[in-house]
């Protein structure tokens, strides 16, 4: 996995952990999904603890996790672009989360929605819907984990 495709990773599992309640977190993702986000966090706290300007952009990060999301995964790229421990260590603990689809709705009006329909080889999908008024509506359409 190359240092920007570790960075985009990273970022795209810690925003909902972020934006969201641990509680509520749980409920969507599940326990060993939580405690595995919130160690990658972790990894990255400790890491970052001597380089202040990566520190500032997990800071920020950590507050508004869409505003500053692309200046963190600016600097988890440079970081792993110049350590390939570092760059293994992301690799192997976004493996051990694993594909996550979240798919998140705020549904008005509608008719026939469906939030995901997929046919996964491994990981997690998770569909959180809220609806006012909607005729036939199915969260999740697919398999997980079949050939």
């Amino acid at each position: 996995m190359d240092p920007a495709s570790i960075a985009v990773s990273v970022i795209t599992i810690l925003s909902p952990f972020l934006k969201k309640s641990a509680e509520e977190l749980v409920k969507t993702v599940g326990e060993v999904a939580y405690d595995k986000a919130k160690g990658l966090l972790e990894l990255l706290r400790q890491r970052f603890a001597g380089d202040p300007v990566a520190k500032k952009d997990l800071e920020r990060f950590e507050k508004d996790p869409e505003k500053f999301g692309p200046a963190l995964e600016a600097s988890i790229q440079e970081q792993a672009d110049a350590d390939g421990g570092f760059a293994n260590e992301l690799a192997q603990r976004l493996q051990e989360i694993g594909p996550t689809v979240n798919v998140f709705q705020t549904i008005k009006d509608g008719t026939d929605v469906i939030g995901a329909e997929a046919d996964v080889q491994k990981g997690t999908v998770n569909v959180t819907q809220d609806a006012e008024r909607v005729e036939r509506m199915v969260g999740f359409r697919g398999t997980v984990g079949k050939s």
